[in-house]
C-alpha cells in the first residue's frame, strides 16, 4: 500500500515537473491607440481600450530559442459594437539585448471594407538580456517580466500599417492555475506519505 502511495505521489510530482517544462501562461493587458494612422483608426477608434486575454504554453528554452504553443484567447474592443480578434498562433520577435521582446499573435478578426487586423503584439520587458541569460523564457515571463505596450497591424490590399497601443498600458502575466494545482497536489501527496511513514 505504501509503495503504491509513493508511486502515485512520485508520478504526480513528476507530472508537475514536466508541466513546468512547457509552462501554461496567461496574459491580461489593456491599452489604447492614440496615433494618427487612418487605417488603424478605421478599425480601432482613437482612445478606445483594447483588451488582451490570451493563453499559451512557453517552451523550455532560453528566449532566442523558445517558441509558443497551445495559443488561445482574444483581443477585444468596441467600434460601434463589440469587436473580437481570435488568436490561433503566436511567435516571438523581435528580441532586443535590452530585454524587450515581442509576443506576436496571429488569428482572425473583424474586416471593414478592404481592411483587416493582421496581428496584435504584446511587448514585454524580461528584465535581462535574452541573449545571455540562462533562464528559460517561461520563468522570466512569470517571475520578472512586465508588459510594456501593445501593438496592432492592420492589413490593406497593398500594405500593412502598424501602430503602438501604449496609452495607460496595464498588464498581468501569470502561470495558469492548473499548473499550480498539479504541483501542489504532488507536494501534498509527498507530505502525506512522509507523515504516514513517521506515524507507522
Amino acid at each position: 500500500m505504501r509503495m503504491l502511495f509513493l508511486t502515485t505521489a512520485t508520478l504526480l510530482a513528476l507530472a508537475a515537473g514536466n508541466s513546468a517544462r512547457a509552462v501554461p501562461i496567461h496574459i491580461d493587458a489593456e491599452a489604447a491607440y492614440t496615433g494618427a494612422s487612418g487605417n488603424i483608426l478605421t478599425m480601432i477608434p482613437l482612445g478606445t481600450p483594447v483588451t488582451a486575454d490570451v493563453d499559451f504554453s512557453a517552451s523550455a528554452a532560453t528566449p532566442p530559442s523558445a517558441y509558443l504553443a497551445d495559443v488561445t484567447g482574444s483581443f477585444t474592443w468596441d467600434n460601434g459594437g463589440p469587436q473580437v480578434f481570435n488568436v490561433s498562433s503566436a511567435t516571438i520577435g523581435p528580441t532586443s539585448s535590452s530585454g524587450v521582446i515581442g509576443l506576436n499573435f496571429s488569428g482572425s478578426g473583424p474586416t471593414i471594407g478592404s481592411l483587416t487586423i493582421a496581428q496584435f503584439t504584446i511587448t514585454v520587458d524580461l528584465g535581462t538580456n535574452p541573449f545571455t541569460t540562462t533562464e528559460e523564457i517561461a520563468s522570466l515571463l512569470v517571475n520578472q517580466a512586465s508588459v510594456v505596450k501593445m501593438r496592432v497591424g492592420v492589413s490593406a490590399p497593398n500594405s500593412t500599417s502598424f501602430g503602438d497601443l501604449d496609452a495607460n498600458v496595464s498588464g498581468l502575466i501569470v502561470p495558469e492555475p492548473s499548473t499550480f494545482a498539479l504541483a501542489m497536489f504532488g507536494i501534498a501527496a509527498f507530505g502525506a506519505f512522509a507523515w504516514r511513514r513517521r506515524v507507522g
